[in-house]
């Protein structure tokens, strides 16, 4: 049998302030008002679900569990998830990503196992959370001598399956990637299309900054109709 409630009953650290009937369409739907014990969060939530004891706890936390959670208090943040997604890719064979992580050998120092040890790291090397964890040796392991905190760019060009293309021009050379997020670099050119041109032979200067030239195929109907009007009627009637 359900549990009876009524105002004033606590459940979960939820106070019931009021019940009443809702019309849902077809029928009033007995719901309750309720209130956190520190008065900061109110809620509507139907009655059955209160006798049934499906509500969660305000802080999404069972009261048990709170100093377990928060050992370090930092479960939440984008530093711990940086270093489980580490963890997970070296030593979780389940994982996607694993065959190009663990499944070559690489793995993560003795040290780095302890989250502690990696979060003084991080912060003591210029953490911050627009940057990412990079391997300086892309075959090497996750630790303090092969790691650093590189921008999504600098990463995405020390990738191993990245192929390169360096590219000299206005005094510099950078790879094909860099010069596209160039302010130099005409904002329309994609990666491909500027290594499509420096592979043509293009002088570098004009592949970053000449407009890209798009080209469209008119359908026959099209074609005739904007340039031979008088045979385009006699064209649709075959």
């Amino acid at each position: 049998m359900k549990p009876e409630v009524g105002v004033g009953d606590i459940i979960k650290n939820w106070k019931i302030v009021d019940i009443y009937f809702k019309w849902n369409g077809q029928q009033n739907v007995s719901h309750a008002k309720i209130i956190s014990l520190d008065g900061k969060q109110e809620r509507e939530i139907r009655l059955s679900y209160l006798k049934n004891g499906r509500i969660g706890y305000p802080d999404r936390r069972r009261p048990d569990l709170s100093e377990r959670n928060l050992t370090h208090g930092m479960s939440a943040t984008k530093l711990y998830s940086t270093w489980h997604g580490m963890k997970n890719r070296c030593s979780n064979d389940l994982q996607n990503s694993h065959k190009d992580y663990g499944g070559r050998g690489i793995k993560v120092c003795d040290e780095w196992l302890e989250f502690e040890n990696f979060k003084n790291w991080a912060i003591s090397n210029g953490y911050s959370e627009d940057l990412t964890l990079d391997r300086v040796d892309v075959d090497g392991d996750y630790c303090s001598e092969n790691c650093k905190w590189a921008t999504k760019l600098e990463q995405t060009i020390n990738k191993r399956n990245i192929t390169k293309c360096p590219i000299m021009a206005f005094g510099e050379t950078k790879d094909a990637i860099e010069w596209r997020h160039d302010e130099r670099c005409h904002k329309d050119i994609t990666v491909s299309c500027l290594r499509y041109r420096i592979k043509a032979g293009w002088d570098t200067e004009l592949a970053l900054t000449k407009p890209p030239e798009r080209k469209h195929r008119l359908s026959v109907e099209k074609w005739l109709k904007q340039n031979h009007p008088d045979i385009y009627d006699e064209y649709l009637k075959q």
